[in-house]
């Protein structure tokens, strides 16, 4: 990875977590940790799962 890269990665984890804490704190009971273990390798899952699908389609177009 180059700089740009890492910088990117850098600006994506930072949205992801904001977005993450939004949902987190509208909650009215918090998660165990191992519920937010499970949600968190769910959603890790399926955005590996569509970043695969969309780099696939971009190939074909």
């Amino acid at each position: 990875m180059n700089e740009k890269d890492i910088t990117e990665a850098k600006e994506l984890t930072q949205e992801l977590l904001s977005a993450t804490l939004k949902i987190l704190c509208k909650k009215e009971r918090p998660f165990s940790l191992p519920q937010l273990v499970v949600a968190i390798n769910a959603v890790k899952g399926a955005l590996i799962h569509q970043y695969i699908e969309l780099t696939n389609t971009q190939r074909h177009v």
